[in-house]
């Protein structure tokens, strides 16, 4: 049983750290403010009594050639919150020299993250023990340090008795009646994985083979695994045997756990946890080893979620965050455990599978697909998830990392080309057309720089079986590309790769000033009414809202929305992705001035009901029903459903792509109103199309 003086742990520790030369000191990290424990006056030779110290007091004490670096450090340390330790001599005001160890650490209070930073200071030059100090300074240290959440020890080597203060008790989680008071004690709170080594390191430093400044974990009573940070000297008999072992201990849990978020966090994707692009490379080089050695084979499969830009941009990005961890829950549940997958970033994911055969990764591709398809839900909204696959297999497709996932996203490329929702399989041939596009893709970039596109014009005519009788009504500005190598490049080359690389609105700005620009310049060419028409792209119902400079130059200098020669086009099945929002842009262009019409309709599926309630003027029937008008009668009923119906919704309607005589004849038959396509007039360059309305002006004012 401990005897009474056991049971006064705080100046026992006292007399041990005094005996041991240990001091400890404390720093307030907001007013820099010192606190010193007595054997820190010790240690300098000062009399707490007759000194109040603070950080520059202390500075002031170190050797002149190392105090500008120690400050640094120290202070550096408080400021970062980060760990420190560093070696100075300091100056004693009889003169003599001290070698010094300075240890300390950030120690958060409940109130304040970055409140204290405290340590301990010793003697490093094998001098004796300092001056006993009493006094109230050693109790008001001993409150700040249990403040802060340091403990101390003392272990008698001799007898193995163990002494802590009331801080080391709470650090471990024991209560003083269960804590039996002996080295065996506290090994029985050392966490098992950590108890080997934490024991051998106390041997070493008994020894003298080394310091005692470690880490390990302590399990509290009730499971709680802690991290302790350990710090101890040695003290030794005139023989130089050691008698006693005194420490501080201290929590670093909150300091580890950070560490290891950072560490996840360095190779997972905090969104969805799944892997990052580092780990997964990682781990692919990995498996291609193993797989290289077991003559195994192995798919890699490149996920992209189709159109996932719309949906942050229609939804918001916590709905689009939801999407994501829906989609990385989905393709894990239809996943094997040796499978690996990962989000490398925005919505593309990887996943590499040890398969036998192509026939297995297809089944995987299928698996994956399907898991995808039921909506995502949240607040009432829903999305149904679609995405695309690309796949390259080992060793067939590549034989390292860097091949397979090019190879992978080559395929996945192919997929979105192929109509998107599928998965396709590299081929070698596709490697050539891929490296077209990236090419296509850098040069659109400097034409768009150095004004290499220029805006066509289509004249659109009223219908009428005779084209001597057809009578101008407008024209489509269509933007196209005159390569210095290529020639003039159509648009179906490069808008693609623009909408991709996210220059689609530049170009849309372009052909409306240009159009703007020449509707006022031709306006007393035009006939009466006739508009220029702008086809818009749509990445979301909100893309349609112009930039209120560019509505005011397009409007002119009377900024009078009658006066407004433009006509807004925009494709169906873009209107229908979100066609309560669509109604709200479109509505905001009528009142600017813009007419609107529905372009390639009859390819979007639009429901009567939001086709009524939609401000547009016209509807653009698509070309692809004009085309087998002479062959299909099911094109014929069609089209001439959609005239009788927009004759019921007051609507126009143009045909595109009329270029035979007998689409003229059918459509004027059933009372199409416009048309437009090369039976009539192929697209014209700005010069050219001048040319035509001057001489229809002039042939008009002959008559």
């Amino acid at each position: 049983m401990p005897d009474a003086e056991t049971n006064q742990p705080v100046q026992r520790v006292r007399a041990a750290l005094r005996a041991a030369q240990v001091g400890i000191w404390e720093v307030d990290s907001a007013s820099l403010r010192v606190h010193w424990s007595p054997e820190m006056y010790a240690l300098y030779g000062l009399d707490a009594r007759q000194l109040e110290i603070d950080l520059s007091a202390w500075m002031s004490r170190i050797h002149s050639s190392d105090r500008l670096l120690t400050r640094q450090r120290i202070e550096h340390a408080i400021e970062r919150q980060t760990e420190l330790e560093c070696r100075f001599r300091i100056c004693l005001d009889n003169g003599e020299n001290r070698s010094m160890l300075l240890k300390g650490a950030p120690r958060p209070t409940e109130n304040d993250q970055k409140a204290l930073f405290v340590g301990t200071h010793w003697r490093i030059d094998g001098q004796g023990p300092s001056p006993r100090l009493e006094g109230e300074a050693g109790l008001r240290l001993e409150l700040a340090a249990r403040g802060a959440g340091v403990g101390v020890w003392d272990l008698n080597l001799q007898s193995n008795e163990l002494i802590w203060d009331e801080q080391m008790f709470h650090l471990y989680g024991v209560s003083p009646a269960d804590f039996a008071g002996a080295y065996e004690a506290w090994q029985t709170c050392v966490h098992p994985e950590d108890l080997d080594r934490a024991h051998a390191e106390v041997q070493e430093a008994v020894q003298g083979l080394r310091n005692f400044h470690t880490e390990f974990r302590v399990m509290h009573p009730d499971g709680d695994v802690r991290h302790i940070k350990a710090i101890a000297v040695i003290q030794r008999d005139a023989d130089g045997v050691p008698v006693r072992m005194l420490g501080t201990n201290w929590d670093v849990t909150g300091e580890r756990v950070a560490e290891e978020k950072l560490r996840f966090l360095a190779y997972h994707d905090e969104l969805t946890a799944l892997p990052n692009r580092r780990l997964m490379r990682r781990s692919l080089e990995q498996q291609i080893s193993r797989a290289r050695d077991s003559d195994e084979r192995l798919a890699v499969l490149y996920l992209d979620l189709d159109h996932f830009k719309n949906v942050n941009d229609a939804y918001g990005h916590p709905f689009g965050d939801l999407v994501l961890r829906v989609t990385a829950e989905r393709m894990r549940s239809v996943l094997r455990g040796q499978d690996t997958l990962a989000r490398i970033g925005g919505d593309e994911f990887i996943a590499i599978l040890h398969l036998p055969d192509v026939e297995a990764s297809v089944s995987a591709c299928q698996k994956i697909l399907n898991a995808l398809r039921d909506p995502v839900e949240l607040d009432g909204t829903q999305h149904f998830l679609n995405a695309s696959i690309g796949v390259a297999m080992f060793p067939d497709d590549g034989a390292d990392p860097d091949t397979l996932l090019q190879h992978a996203d080559i395929a996945l490329f192919r997929a979105k080309e192929s109509g998107r929702g599928i998965y396709s399989f590299f081929a070698k041939e596709l490697s050539a057309r891929v490296i077209e596009q990236a090419t296509l893709q850098t040069e659109l970039h400097i034409a768009l720089a150095q004004g290499l596109l220029e805006v066509f014009y289509q004249p659109q005519f009223a219908i009428s079986e005779d084209l001597r009788d057809a009578q101008l009504v407008g024209l489509e500005a269509l933007v196209r590309w005159r390569h210095p190598t290529r020639g003039l490049v159509n648009p179906d080359q490069f808008i693609p790769i623009a909408e991709t690389i996210g220059l689609i609105e530049r170009i849309d700005q372009f052909v409306l000033r240009s159009a703007g620009q020449k509707a006022r310049q031709w306006r007393h060419l035009l006939p009466n009414g006739a508009r220029i028409a702008v086809n818009k792209s749509m990445k979301s119902p909100l893309s349609l809202d112009l930039p209120d400079d560019l509505v005011a130059e397009l409007l002119g200098a009377e900024q009078n929305a009658s006066g407004c020669r433009l006509t807004i086009e925009v494709t169906e099945s873009n209107l229908m992705q979100n066609p309560e929002l669509s109604i709200g842009s479109l509505t905001r262009l009528k009142q600017q001035g813009f007419r609107i019409a529905i372009d390639d309709f009859g390819t979007g599926y639009s429901s009567l009901s939001y086709l009524k309630r939609l401000p547009i003027d016209y509807v653009k029937i698509d070309r692809s029903f004009i085309d087998e008008l002479h062959r299909d009668s099911h094109d014929r009923a069609i089209i001439s459903a959609i005239i009788a119906m927009a004759r019921s919704l007051d609507l126009q309607v143009y045909a595109e792509g009329v270029e035979t005589q007998s689409q003229l004849a059918f459509l004027a038959e059933i009372g199409c109103d416009y048309g437009q396509g090369h039976l009539y007039c192929e697209p014209l360059s700005a010069q050219e199309i001048e040319a035509l309305l001057v001489t229809k002006a002039q042939t008009a004012a002959a008559h």
